[in-house]
């Protein structure tokens, strides 16, 4: 079954709690599973995550969507952005499917040995907020000016932002070996849409981005809108 599925031994032994591991981890868990409905692949989900949500059969993929905004304003923890779409490129920040996850399965801190549950009161200063803008969150997030011109839904991009993925662990709030590269969505301040998604330690991620960007120093707290709805955009 753990060959099959990912699930640690652990887990499956009950030796630990699945609620040990990220949720990035978890969702990787659920890639390649298949439903009836398309519904019940965000559904069936519930209890591996210790979630109540409302059954709206007829909704389509939209209750995957659902899904990860509940986690986002339940737990904190961002490796819930940390996916590689498997259907083609996507510049919105919330995964198609579980599908998405599929080489998630080693996302976590550096202590990751010593498993502990992820402990929701433990949050930022200021969580995540879905608003009609986007999902608000503030960030540690580096200004990247690229070297050459990008041009993105017909602009050309002065400069983009990356910051790295955190999750509540171990009583504190630690780095994800996971950086999300953001690029602006429109006119509305602040709107940002997913450009990439880089996995590695630090050092790494630094120098694959210095190749192409030149990297500032990272500022504290910056607000940012991030698109999530193919249907909207602002």
């Amino acid at each position: 079954i753990q060959k099959i599925t990912g699930i640690p031994s652990a887990v499956l032994r009950k030796e630990k709690s699945h609620m040990c591991w990220t949720v990035a981890q978890r969702m990787s868990w659920a890639a390649g599973r298949r439903t009836k409905r398309v519904e019940d692949r965000a559904y069936s989900l519930l209890g591996l995550f210790q979630l109540n949500m409302t059954l709206l059969y007829g909704e389509g993929i939209s209750a995957f969507q659902r899904l990860q905004l509940e986690l986002l304003q339940r737990y904190p923890d961002e490796s819930v952005f940390a996916w590689a779409s498997q259907s083609g490129q996507s510049n919105h920040v919330l995964a198609g499917s579980p599908d998405d996850f599929k080489n998630s399965g080693l996302l976590e801190p550096p202590d990751a040995q010593h498993r502990v549950k992820i402990d929701p009161d433990l949050r930022r200063v200021n969580p995540p907020r879905v608003t009609s803008w986007g999902i608000e969150l503030k960030v540690n997030a580096r200004k990247l000016v690229p070297r050459r011109p990008i041009v993105f839904n017909g602009r050309t991009q002065r400069f983009l932002l990356a910051f790295p993925l955190t999750v509540a662990w171990n009583e504190s709030i630690q780095e994800l070996p996971c950086t999300i590269v953001l690029v602006r969505s429109g006119p509305a301040p602040y709107s940002y849409q997913r450009f990439d998604c880089l996995f590695g330690d630090a050092d790494e991620r630094i120098r694959y981005l210095s190749r192409y960007y030149d990297v500032e120093e990272c500022a504290s707290e910056t607000l940012v809108y991030l698109q999530f709805d193919a249907k909207t955009h602002f």
